[in-house]
């Protein structure tokens, strides 16, 4: 499939928007700022969990068992990823987007959403520009229907784990089933404190932090530079993904905490925002380089 391409001094970012609107690759003077795409020969070659960052678009995370209640109206959405029980990170990652508009340095990428099993039509888009400061990334969505749409962002980027180190404020923890469900909010455990850098080969988690601070640092001995994401002040969550074993961790910057619809009627902060018809919401992304001291 045909990527696109942008370029700004030391960066170089590809896109693969047929493939859930996702970057396949983000490198900085040679250097890989995100995991790079899997090779052809692995099994998620060619679909977003592959990729080195996709959108979650319009919801991040799971909704329990894909059933809810929203203003009267009752919704089952289908499995969206194999045999896992529960509705995952929208349609967004799973569509097909098409690119509105590009230069050397800048891409916008559109996705629409037919109402179907998600009862709204809404349209999705991105735009990737690269400068000085390094890479933004800007996703909205715009309710497309006449009725009010429930609607939580974010980005899934994958970062190298081997000998990663990551550095970011979190305030507290959702307790959560194994199925990462959450059960009650509770404090921080120190040991998942990693406002001082903790190593990432250290756990293996599966967790949706809330009060993030908005930035993260990841670094790796031995490489010339390290990565900071900053993200946009309604990211208030923070997913950490560290499969042991693997080459990848996530660490994702969301709006809505995991199965937020769900918690709606329960008066607890939950991050979703209620999309009037026709109106937009929007969240932004940056990925930067700093070069380490040798």
């Amino acid at each position: 499939m045909p990527k696109v391409a942008l370029t700004h001094g030391k960066w170089t970012v590809e896109l693969a928007p047929e493939i859930g609107g996702s970057i396949s690759r983000c490198d900085y003077d040679g250097q890989h700022v995100l995991r790079p795409a899997v090779q052809q020969d692995d099994p998620l070659a060619g679909e977003a969990r592959g990729m080195a960052c996709y959108p979650l678009v319009p919801f991040s995370n799971r909704i329990e068992h894909g059933r809810f209640e929203f203003a009267g109206q009752s919704v089952q959405l289908p499995k969206n990823m194999g045999d896992h029980p529960h509705a995952l990170h929208g349609q967004g990652w799973r569509g097909v987007w098409h690119v509105v508009s590009q230069a050397q340095n800048r891409a916008a990428i559109a996705y629409t959403h037919e109402a179907d099993a998600w009862p709204w039509r809404y349209e999705a888009r991105q735009v990737f520009e690269l400068g000085d400061d390094g890479l933004t990334v800007r996703l909205g969505v715009t309710n497309l229907t006449d009725r009010p749409m429930p609607a939580g962002l974010g980005l899934h980027p994958y970062f190298l784990a081997t000998d990663a180190t990551l550095t970011t404020g979190l305030t507290y923890l959702w307790e959560c089933t194994s199925e990462q469900i959450p059960i009650q909010r509770v404090d921080l455990p120190p040991e998942l404190d990693f406002s001082h850098g903790r190593k990432v080969a250290e756990h293996d988690l599966d967790h949706c932090f809330g009060g993030w601070s908005r930035h993260a640092t990841v670094e790796w001995p031995g490489k010339p530079y390290r990565v900071h994401m900053d993200g946009s002040p309604s990211l208030q969550y923070f997913i950490l993904y560290t499969p042991r074993g693997q080459d990848f961790f996530c660490a994702e910057g969301v709006e809505n905490m995991n199965n937020a619809i769900n918690w709606l009627p329960r008066a607890v902060s939950t991050g979703l925002t209620i999309l009037q018809p026709g109106a937009s919401h929007e969240i932004t992304t940056v990925f930067r380089v700093e070069a380490v001291s040798a």
